[in-house]
């Protein structure tokens, strides 16, 4: 439906609470979801309309309690490519949005990062297997047969430093619910 304003802050705590805190397994297609996000959404009429009609550049804010994983055997290599294609995309509608609506892409893990470092060093890097996995190339990021994926060692804060560089935005790491307030509400100022 059509975008809805949270007007207090009880409001905004309910939708965090109820649509953000629960944990409920699965798949997460998270770099389908910045492609989603930067491209078919942003031109959904509704949204066009309210943006226009508001003078407003979107906001876009992606958040995980994980990894971009959509099969049982996914590794941290597998996410290579993938991450490299998404960032493909949301660095094209970045470069086409002079002059009409600019979004900016924000991302928020939600945890504790799974390895130490993040992306490396550089605006627009090509995403390797070094980069984005360190010594976590070959691990499941779900394992399903009783070991330690790396879902349960932490969230990618690295894919999520790349998407908010793509997109022009901020990456964020926090691992309760106030700290997401505080990204919200960083997030928002930045913009407004």
């Amino acid at each position: 439906g059509p975008p809805r304003v949270l007007r207090s802050a009880a409001k905004y705590k309910e939708m965090v609470t109820k649509n953000l805190m629960n944990r409920t397994g699965g798949y997460t297609h998270l770099y389908n979801a910045a492609e989603y996000s930067v491209t078919t959404l942003l031109q959904n009429k509704q949204i066009q309309d309210f943006l226009v009609a508001k003078s407003a550049d979107p906001t876009i804010v992606l958040l995980t309690d994980g990894f971009n994983n959509q099969a049982g055997d996914d590794t941290c290599m597998t996410n290579v490519d993938r991450l490299e294609s998404s960032l493909s995309v949301v660095r094209e509608r970045m470069a086409k949005s002079g002059g009409g609506i600019t979004p900016r892409l924000y991302t928020i893990g939600l945890g504790r990062p799974y390895r130490k470092g993040g992306k490396p060093k550089g605006f627009n890097q090509t995403v390797t297997p070094q980069g984005l996995c360190g010594r976590y190339v070959n691990n499941r990021i779900d394992d399903g047969r009783g070991n330690e994926g790396l879902e349960d060692v932490g969230i990618d804060h690295v894919s999520l430093e790349w998407l908010a560089e793509a997109g022009r935005g901020d990456s964020f790491v926090r691992n309760n619910a106030r700290g997401l307030s505080e990204v919200f509400q960083k997030a928002a100022a930045k913009r407004y």
